[in-house]
């Protein structure tokens, strides 16, 4: 009702907000500008991210100023030195790597410093970059151990579905469903850990068209399912509207000592068919694979600063005076780029059983 003490606390809120808004729309009417004058010289910005049980990329960079622009940052005279748990491993190799985009055949270079060391769970990694330049950048990180995914269940819904006999012994199909992903993850340790969740499908000859006669798509992941991807967001931002939509990193503050049941819902997924069919063919195999990655603090840190700096309020209020500057977050010695560090757990979510269920109930509806 009007008179719930909620509902009064509420409009509250949202009169000030709105007496707020209007007060800043006023006194940010007139922009200029601004060119400070300082003396800050250059530093080697690092940047990495060291995937448990794989050789690694570095990016050594140097900072320049906003207004004034580099072609190309990369300081590739650095000497790198690699550190684990306090022994020399090896001096990282500089080198420009040629890619072609399969697609549109446009090549990319990137210019990187590579390991062959392949840090792993448990590892205390240390970089080290001299530039006579710019001087001497280092950073730490500790590599985390993988995940503990306890089960996988999966339940898909059809919404809709089409099916022709072609009349040559292949059939037409195309569907849509809905796919609901129950992970169980369990806090294993004492220590706050932090985590990414992602997803991919795989569906073999899926080149994104219908050319192939085969197409499998996983929808939408619905961000407001899983509440744990919003524990970053304060009630205030609630209100004013900031949601977790591309935004899948969360703590295991909620579950501390516990086991949890993370929910992904996808909506709108498809399978699309135009062929005889065969069982065993791989095609009856469109499969999502799910991962949660345990990812470093320096991490954890960035991407809350960007999600605070993109979509969060008080970074909007920044963005035109009216509040304190959102402080990047860098574990590099000199403030700028950070080295992080992650470790994977993935299963696979195989939906033969409901592809062949879902066909054979059209197939017998068609007869």
């Amino acid at each position: 009702s009007a008179n719930n003490p909620v509902n009064i606390i509420y409009m509250e809120i949202l009169r000030r907000y709105i007496i707020s808004i209007a007060a800043l729309m006023t006194l940010s009417g007139c922009m200029k500008d601004f060119e400070p004058e300082t003396d800050q010289a250059s530093v080697l910005c690092l940047n990495a991210m060291i995937t448990a049980g794989q050789p690694f990329e570095l990016s050594v960079t140097h900072t320049w100023r906003y207004s004034k622009p580099v072609a190309d940052p990369t300081v590739g005279d650095a000497a790198v030195a690699l550190y684990v748990n306090d022994e020399f491993i090896e001096n990282l190799v500089f080198q420009e790597i040629i890619e072609t985009d399969r697609f549109t055949g446009e090549e990319t270079t990137r210019r990187v410093f590579r390991s062959v060391y392949a840090p792993a769970s448990g590892d205390r990694v240390k970089i080290t970059a001299r530039s006579e330049r710019y001087g001497e950048a280092t950073a730490e990180v500790t590599v985390p151990a993988p995940p503990t995914i306890t089960d996988v269940t999966h339940a898909p819904v059809v919404t809709s579905a089409w099916f022709m006999d072609n009349g040559d012994g292949s059939y037409a199909v195309d569907l849509s469903f809905r796919l609901d992903v129950t992970l169980g993850i369990a806090d294993v340790d004492k220590a706050t850990n932090y985590f990414v969740f992602d997803w991919a499908s795989r569906f073999p000859d899926y080149d994104g068209t219908h050319e192939t006669g085969r197409d499998f798509s996983v929808g939408s992941l619905d961000y407001d399912a899983e509440p744990l991807f919003s524990e970053h967001i304060s009630a205030f931002e609630s209100i004013m509207g900031s949601d977790a939509w591309g935004f899948s990193v969360f703590s295991d503050r909620r579950f501390a000592g516990k086991s949890y049941p993370l929910k992904a819902v996808y909506n709108n997924c498809s399978f699309y068919l135009w062929s005889g069919y065969d069982p065993a063919e791989d095609y009856f195999h469109p499969t999502v694979e799910v991962s949660v990655d345990n990812i470093s603090k320096s991490y954890y840190d960035w991407l809350i600063y960007d999600w605070q700096v993109d979509n969060g309020f008080i970074g909007s209020l920044g963005d035109i005076g009216f509040a304190d500057a959102i402080i990047s977050c860098s574990n590099v010695s000199t403030g700028a780029g950070v080295v992080a560090a992650r470790a994977r757990t993935t299963r696979a979510v195989d939906l033969h059983d409901f592809i062949m269920e879902t066909l054979n109930n059209l197939q017998n509806q068609d007869k």
